[in-house]
């Protein structure tokens, strides 16, 4: 399952600690998502939809917001949000286009996979760690 993803995704600097979300919240991305999705937004302390979002830019190399929003079939301003906190968490890149007939664009990309082994892999290290730790009674 984890290779899946890793051979799927991208990076991420700052993680979002699990324990930020409640088991409801948890338990409702779940039912939501597809496994693979699931365990990537869990692993990155993202919202399902962000880890969709993520995967159909890493599905499509780079990407406008129309083209991503048609690809996950919602509306572009909730694309916009989602691409926001991606881009602050560092798993994409947003770069402008000067389109032909004046004016630009922002076009999105994800960044390299590498990049996404290696924070999935420090997450993980992080919870075995937290786990080792707890007193088991």
């Amino acid at each position: 399952m984890l290779e899946t993803i890793i051979s799927r995704g991208s990076p991420m600097p700052i993680l979002q600690p699990i324990e930020n979300y409640s088991l409801s919240q948890h338990l409702e991305f779940m039912r939501k998502c597809n496994p693979s999705t699931c365990l990537l937004a869990c692993i990155l302390g993202l919202k399902c939809f962000e880890a969709e979002v993520y995967l159909a830019l890493l599905d499509k190399g780079f990407a406008d917001v129309d083209s991503i929003a048609k690809a996950v079939e919602k509306n572009k301003a909730t694309v916009y949000r989602a691409l926001k906190r991606l881009e602050e968490r560092g798993l994409v890149v947003k770069n402008y286009k000067i389109v032909r007939t004046g004016g630009y664009k922002y076009i999105y990309r994800p960044v390299p996979i590498d990049s996404l082994r290696n924070m999935i892999a420090k997450r993980v290290d992080e919870l075995i760690s937290e786990i080792k730790t707890r007193k088991i009674e």
